[in-house]
């Protein structure tokens, strides 16, 4: 798919079209000294080799591969070198910042924060995939008991929220972090 050159018009979505959605129009500037890729000609010149098409295509792997990353809730940058370095990369260069979040965006997600503590952390955009509504999260409970299993799973949702949330001497602690069990937000919803 190719797109024209940012000519001030807005694409059906309102954005400008730019050359190279990947880096914003910049096709032949290399992130860390301005120039020609690998000093070369412009992409797809004679004797380029289609060596910048080659280093944005493993730019967009290694965005995608973090967002990826972002998606195992379990999976933290502590525990894994390649996510380290992901992470680290996004923190540093702003062009693969901005193409990881562009990737996230085009999979229906937001880029909420980004550190090397807690990885990328994602959330679903309303009309995503990855959303998550009440209606969907009990779709599966049938017939009669229907609306007793979405009350069920509300209180739930809101039990696990109560028994997170930070106390107010919990907010002392700096090394707090909210857990919560299954028996325990069973234990507080039948109270």
């Amino acid at each position: 798919m190719s797109r024209e050159p940012d000519t001030g018009v807005p694409d059906p979505q309102g954005d400008p079209i730019d050359a190279d959605p990947i880096d914003g129009g910049s096709i032949d500037a290399d992130p860390v000294d301005g120039g020609p890729v690998d000093g070369g000609p412009v992409d797809g010149g004679p004797g380029d080799g289609g060596r910048g098409a080659e280093r944005r295509r493993a730019d967009a792997h290694e965005a995608s591969r973090l967002v990826s990353f972002g998606l195992r809730p379990r999976l933290v940058p502590a525990r894994d070198p390649d996510y380290r370095d992901l992470v680290r990369r996004y923190l540093r260069e702003a062009e693969f910042a901005a193409l990881t979040q562009a990737i996230a965006a085009g999979l229906g997600l937001v880029v909420l924060d980004v550190s090397e503590r807690a990885g990328l952390v994602p959330a679903g955009a309303d009309d995503s995939a990855f959303a998550v509504r009440i209606g969907d999260y009990a779709r599966r409970a049938g017939g009669e008991h229907r609306a007793a299993d979405r009350l069920l799973h509300a209180l739930a949702q809101l039990a696990v929220a109560a028994l997170a949330y930070p106390r107010p001497a919990d907010l002392a602690d700096a090394s707090y972090v909210g857990r919560v069990s299954v028996h325990g937000v069973d234990a507080f919803v039948r109270e």
